[in-house]
């Protein structure tokens, strides 16, 4: 080599010791003087050189593309640091360590020489960061430790005064002896840090959730939970110039907000106390302006969209030929968005659309059709494999992409997918997936933190709700075959080397909002390999197991593998039903919302008075007193709810025993004469009866019938109507839960979740309807889809020593905020002092908690052992006994 020329960088397809990564984003003044101080050590040092630029408008790609020997990843966007660096990951190439650099840094000669002097000293070591010097020369304080309570309480009260408080107190180390040493490190900025290969490897792509700051957190802290150590070496410096993508009051607002973010992800249980301590530590320095925009944007996580987050450019040239194929049953409510950013490609004939609907019985095919230039192709039966060979045979075009009705394509990820396919070995590709949990409940996101934690999840075509197939790889089996998962299918026809997750603009991927929506999707997920014959259930409990690294990690693991085992019971009942959709009705609630608002509802309350019933309830009911004391509690509960509702449209059905004495019709007589509801005397009811008699009282004006559960003894809110027509009009097929609710037990009222409670609802067309009383309040899922919504409590359950299954559960609250919506069923009801409150909050909720969950988990065993007729009995002899 010619010393007097500059040390070059090895080729993209050479070995290397180490590949430089450097994300760009407006950053011409710096990225040259990077390049060059780090150009010394290529004379010793096989070293690549990656910049990956984020959509920069001054001249970086320009002064980038000049050194022949550096390898320039245009982004598309700006994608943000974690972003950027997944992108230049890609062509990293083979190369034993990663180095990550800012753009604005000088590094010292010899530098990277030591860090992987350090990092290859001990096989523990994961990475490796160096000294950061200041302009002036001086260490920067660039060690941290791992966030906690404790840490972020001190720092919120102290702020930069006491920068000598223990390191319990503060996340900075701010003592000039640990700079002088090496050391372990939790974490440190990410202004430079060489990686391990084999670190990055296992712990995955960067989380571009977090945009810019606190990525690194999580990197760190994820490699720690794979095993890795991260080491300080002082020996190795590098000058940080500082703000070389811009300070703002965005970008401060962003990154106080994402050490919420990170608290959320790595310590849920804690992480709304974390917040508090945050906004307390914003709120205590006001007269800093810069951290208006922070101060404005932590108390309301809606607020967090509106800051700084990843763009993404126009597709640059001619768009990519391809066709997109929809498959779509009864979609009305989502396949116009679906349609949308896609419109503009379809009107100019740049790709085709067709929309294959499979046995719709709403307006899905007519909203596709609205969008000019979409192929609308009915297929009689509702089969989504049948839909997927009818839009092929209506195609021409290719590459193909398959993408489910409910899924929001961008154009720009649809042009790099199929761009791959055109250029690349790959026969099979996807987008990049990220799942939304932010509506998701406490069970739903456990449950995706687990699975986030394992890395197959994310390396196969399906889950994504998308993927793409070249002519040659859809050769490689022809037609679709009848199966339930496709996307599981088409990923088994492929090896890992023809197939590709394209780093482009993710899709987004709306999580169930609750656990029963949940399991219906994974009970689907889980029968379409079981299908097939395939079954990993032991890998992945072997690289579930992996992914526990402390009690959070192990509760999310546990609640993964309970929704896998009930999903596995669920999906061996009827393993060969390739008609039956278990689908996620609740992440379409929002697009659905603003339809059908006009669509009449016949809308009939059923309600069992002293109805002959089998099993345990006929017992309870056989007790001396019962009758009188339940029409003291109907009209002191239920009768005033119901009149009170802020939507009169509905009729409401009592069903009598015909041996009813004199006095209770007597007592009931006023109300029926004012027309509150339809008395029935009837020896028993069916489902099928209950049908006809909602038929008989409504006249079947409507094109869908709601019926709802109310027992005779309790109350709801007076909009409990109104929000259950709202539902019923958007979902049109559904059991329907408004999920809060109320207990009351003497001077206490207790605020309660029940994702399946005894207030359930069906809608349905008048056709075959089955109405709520089909099955069980809690089996009706597997009759229906379920629909859950989570407003404001919207019934009243009340602890009496004539209940069959009411008693106390949830969180005792005060009965203030509540008394406009149930008026006078609260009346009389103290509220309780804070002590109290904060009592029941910490002791006797838990035990309530455990001891349900106990029973939850009975329940369901005996349910799967017995069946509910065996349940009965055994309920019945814990009553006699």
């Amino acid at each position: 080599m010619n010393t007097s020329d500059p040390a070059r960088f090895v080729s993209p397809d050479a070995p290397a010791d180490v590949a430089v990564i450097v994300v760009t984003y407006n950053s011409a003044g710096d990225i040259a003087g990077l390049i060059d101080s780090v150009r010394p050590d290529a004379a010793q040092l096989r070293l690549r050189f990656i910049v990956a630029d984020n959509d920069s408008a001054d001249d970086t790609v320009g002064i980038v593309a000049a050194q022949d020997d550096v390898i320039l990843v245009r982004t598309g966007g700006n994608r943000g640091y974690a972003g950027g660096i997944n992108a230049a990951m890609r062509a990293a190439g083979d190369a034993a360590a990663v180095l990550i650099l800012n753009p604005d840094l000088r590094v010292g000669t010899g530098t990277i020489r030591r860090m992987l002097s350090r990092l290859r000293s001990d096989a523990s070591t994961g990475i490796v960061v160096p000294r950061i010097l200041d302009e002036d020369g001086s260490t920067s304080w660039s060690l941290r430790r791992e966030p906690g309570l404790l840490r972020a309480a001190s720092d919120a009260l102290f702020g930069r005064m006491w920068q000598a408080r223990p390191a319990a107190l503060t996340e900075y180390i701010r003592d000039p002896a640990r700079y002088d040493s090496a050391r372990v490190v939790d974490w440190a900025t990410g202004a430079a840090m060489l990686i391990r290969r084999e670190t990055a490897d296992r712990v995955g792509p960067w989380d571009e959730r977090f945009f810019l700051y606190s990525e690194e957190t999580d990197y760190f802290r994820r490699s720690r939970a794979a095993g890795w150590r991260a080491v300080y070496e002082p020996d190795a410096t590098v000058m940080h110039r500082g703000g070389g993508s811009g300070v703002s009051r965005d970008l401060v607002a962003l990154s106080v907000v994402n050490r919420v973010r990170y608290a959320e992800k790595h310590h849920p249980g804690t992480a709304g106390l974390y917040r508090a301590l945050v906004i307390l530590g914003e709120q205590l320095r006001r007269g800093d302006p810069t951290h208006d925009r922070a101060r404005w944007a932590l108390w309301s996580r809606d607020r967090w969209a509106a800051l700084p987050g990843p763009s993404w450019g126009e597709v640059a040239g001619d768009f990519p030929r391809c066709a997109v194929i929809i498959p779509a049953h009864n979609e009305e409510a989502v396949i116009g968005r679906t349609l949308e950013p896609l419109a503009p490609l379809i009107e100019t004939g740049e790709i085709e659309v067709v929309v294959a609907c499979n046995g719709c019985t709403d307006g899905t095919a007519a909203a596709a059709a609205a969008v000019p230039g979409v192929e609308v192709v009915d297929v009689p039966e509702a089969s989504k494999t049948a839909a997927l060979n009818a839009g092929d045979r209506a195609a021409h075009l290719w590459p193909r992409v398959y993408l489910d009705a409910d899924i929001v394509l961008s154009p720009r990820a649809l042009a790099d997918v199929v761009a791959h396919l055109e250029c690349d070995e790959a026969r099979a590709a996807r987008p990049i997936a990220v799942v939304d949990t932010s509506r998701s409940d406490g069970a739903v996101r456990r449950y995706y933190r687990a699975r986030d934690r394992m890395p197959s999840m994310s390396a196969h075509l399906w889950g994504a709700g998308v993927y793409a197939l070249s002519e040659a790889g859809h050769d490689r089996f022809g037609a679709f075959p009848e199966v339930i998962a496709d996307d599981f299918y088409v990923d088994t026809v492929f090896a890992p080397e023809e197939k590709s997750i394209v780093d482009t603009q993710p899709v987004a991927v709306q999580a169930p909002r609750d656990a029963r929506a949940l399991l219906a999707v994974f009970t689907r997920a889980r029968r379409g390999p079981a299908q097939q014959s395939a079954d990993t259930g032991a890998s992945t409990l072997r690289e579930l197991a992996r992914s526990v690294r402390g009690p959070v990690t192990a509760g999310d693991a546990a609640t993964y593998a309970w929704f896998a085992l009930r999903a596995r019971i669920a999906a061996r009942k009827a393993p060969a039903q390739t008609d039956t959709w278990e689908r996620d009705e609740t992440s379409r609630a929002d697009a659905a919302a603003t339809h059908r608002e006009d669509t009449a509802v016949d809308h009939v309350i059923l309600t069992r008075f002293n109805l002959p019933t089998p099993g345990v309830e006929s017992l309870v009911r056989a007790r001396e007193g019962w009758l009188r004391e339940r029409i003291d509690l109907f009209e002191r509960y239920t009768v005033p709810s119901i009149a009170r509702q802020t939507v009169q449209d509905f009729r409401w059905i009592i069903y009598l025993d015909p041996q009813s004495p004199d006095w209770l019709v007597e007592r009931l007589q006023p109300h029926i004469d004012r027309g509150l509801f339809t008395p029935l005397f009837r020896e028993a009811v069916t489902w099928q009866d209950v049908a006809a008699d909602a038929r008989t009282v409504t006249g079947a004006h409507g094109s869908l019938l709601l019926t709802t559960n109310l027992d005779n003894d309790d109350a709801v809110a007076a909009d409990f109507v109104e929000r259950l027509q709202h539902l019923a009009r958007v979902h049109r097929r559904a059991a329907l839960y408004l999920t809060r609710g109320l207990i009351s037990s003497g001077e206490e009222v207790y605020l309660r979740r029940d994702g399946a409670n005894a207030f359930c609802s069906v809608v349905e067309s008048w056709t075959d309807p089955q109405t709520a009383w089909r099955d069980w309040h809690t089996l009706l899922h597997t009759h229906f889809p379920v629909i859950t919504d989570d407003g404001r409590p919207a019934w009243l359950q009340v602890v009496h020593g004539g209940n069959v299954s009411n008693r106390v559960r949830g969180v005792r609250v005060s009965p203030e905020p509540h008394r406009d919506g149930f008026g006078d069923a609260l009346a009389g009801i103290p509220a309780p002092r804070i002590t109290a409150l904060a009592a029941d909050r910490i002791v006797r909720t838990p035990l309530r908690t455990t001891k349900e969950g106990v029973r939850r988990v009975t329940k369901d065993a005996l349910l799967m052992v017995v069946g509910k007729d065996g349940l009965d009995r055994i309920k019945s002899r814990m009553v006699t006994q």
